[in-house]
């Protein structure tokens, strides 16, 4: 492409956040241009095929798939574009395996939920119901009023007149965390664990570092609109964004990796390929890390010459924002295939197993586990099932190793989480007919995420969702999405984040319709 054509928008990979910014530009007039390094759309919610498997590269728990209110953010994105993802609803959210061979199941229908909850832990009924009914009053101030930049003052003044008392309750939520607000309800100790492993299975962190907007989301909307998986595998949402995308005048490009973000007169004018093509564009919008977008003098992308934006053109408040915010681990990944009849009839789509509390952010601590053939037979052979595992893992644990050293290190690992396994699903390592490890060299490689990350978690105890960043940058037309902006990690939350960038930069180029959405 020439120098002298222009995009009115680029965005840096194809991740949910970067196509759902994307496709909305795109559906409101904007020239919008997708880059991306790999060869399949998603990211971290694409999915790849061996051997009559379609496995599904990260998490299989999907939300932002009802059909209802403004909160089902996957539904509306696809929606806009004229796109359809037919689900299948999950009974339960997922089946926790605890020490002490505490077993909780999340049904589907809250009212059940919260009596098999009350039957674990009887003395505290009252605490539970009033914490979890504190958790809807969150999710209704949420689901009231459509989910737009919150950085666009005509935006913030609109939803007032429309949701006063919605905003007014959002807004005394954002500076608290889940732990403070729990133990306002809650004494059992062991009830309060269960509260920091329900956070900790899409946060990463305890009750005390996740905020209370987040959980108010997660722990209504599996009730409200469910959990419901798409059916062909998650990645059928990326090609659906794409599709959509492209229907309304946009494009998408792999094999473009995108090394360096073209800065003239302080702002940004366009990006640079690996190969030295330059793309000039109105507005960047980087779907990479935060990490990965801007410089630091002690992160590996400096040392490496890899991030986006050099040091000099790097805003001050990015280097505050890494004070506050930290990688959190990667994954080791166990993608496998077994025969089906390991896994007996009316078993859970989605576990988690934790075989010490005091292990929960360890190495390794907790395991996670999708079989999402159970819900959807297609995605695997005929007498056969999916069982992805993964467990968090740092790349520190990863680095320094030869190549036959990191061999045996994948071998050896994964055969120690297979034997684990065993416990919720005996015979495991004899049923397994195909296996794939990934490691967290391997989400970096492949997703070119920093470190493999799943994304930013706090360097400390914050106030709630307070100190996230938003959208815009501190340099001019340069916007960024994804798990490193408001309102972080989980497929929903960065298609929030998407409609949140499509809106900021549909404002700031003369897009955006003057009535908010219905």
């Amino acid at each position: 492409m020439s120098e002298n054509q222009q995009w009115d928008a680029v965005v840096i990979g194809s991740g949910i956040g970067g196509l759902v910014t994307a496709s909305q530009l795109a559906a409101k007039g904007a020239k919008t241009l997708v880059l991306e390094r790999y060869l399949i759309p998603g990211g971290s919610g694409g999915a790849f095929k061996r051997e009559g498997y379609t496995f599904d590269v990260g998490a299989s728990m999907i939300f932002g798939f009802g059909k209802k209110g403004f909160t089902n953010l996957l539904t509306r994105a696809l929606a806009d574009l004229g796109e359809h993802c037919d689900t299948i609803p999950d009974p339960a959210q997922l089946e926790y395996h605890m020490p002490g061979g505490l077993r909780i199941a999340v049904d589907r229908d809250y009212e059940q939920f919260i009596a098999d909850l009350t039957a674990r832990f009887p003395h505290e009924a009252k605490g539970i119901r009033r914490f979890y009914d504190t958790c809807w009053q969150v999710f209704n101030c949420l689901d009231a009023m459509p989910l737009l930049s919150l950085e666009d003052p005509a935006y913030l003044t609109k939803v007032f007149f429309k949701a006063p008392l919605a905003c007014l309750g959002l807004a005394r939520w954002l500076p608290f965390n889940v732990g403070a607000v729990a133990r306002e309800h809650i004494k059992d100790e062991q009830l309060l664990k269960f509260i920091d492993i329900e956070c900790f299975c899409w946060s990463v962190m305890p009750a005390d570092r996740t905020p209370m907007i987040n959980a108010g989301m997660v722990f209504s909307d599996r009730h409200a609109g469910g959990i419901n998986y798409p059916k062909g595998g998650v990645g059928v949402i990326a090609e659906k964004l794409v599709k959509g995308l492209e229907r309304h005048g946009g494009a998408i490009r792999y094999k473009a990796r995108v090394t360096e973000v073209l800065i003239e007169n302080d702002q940004a004018v366009g990006v640079k390929l690996a190969d030295g093509e330059v793309i000039r564009a109105k507005r960047v919008i980087s779907n990479a890390t935060r990490w990965d977008t801007f410089s630091d003098a002690g992160d590996e992308q400096r040392r490496s010459g890899q991030a986006l934006v050099d040091a000099a053109h790097t805003p001050s408040k990015e280097q505050f924002w890494r004070k506050r915010y930290v990688p959190s681990p990667s994954f080791l990944s166990l993608h496998l295939g077994v025969r089906a009849d390991l896994i007996p009839a009316g078993t859970h789509c989605h576990h988690l197993l934790l075989e010490d509390w005091n292990r929960m952010e360890d190495e390794q601590g907790v395991i996670f586990v999708s079989m999402p053939s159970l819900l959807d037979p297609d995605l695997a052979p005929a007498g056969h099932h999916i069982v992805h595992t993964f467990t968090p893992s740092s790349m520190e644990a990863w680095q320094g190793l030869t190549p036959s050293q990191y061999r045996e290190k994948k071998e050896a690992d994964a055969a120690r989480l297979i034997q684990r396994l065993e416990a919720i699903l005996p015979g495991l390592a004899d049923a397994i007919t195909h296996k794939e490890i990934g490691t967290p060299r391997s989400h970096r490689r492949f997703l070119g995420r920093f470190q493999g990350s799943y994304g930013p978690i706090p360097a400390m105890q914050l106030p709630g969702l307070l100190p996230m960043p938003f959208n815009r940058t501190g340099l001019k037309n340069l916007y960024c999405v994804g798990d490193s902006c408001f309102p972080g990690q989980g497929l929903n939350a960065v298609a929030f984040s998407g409609f949140a960038c499509a809106h900021r930069a549909g404002a700031d180029l003369g897009l955006n319709p003057w009535a908010l959405p219905a």
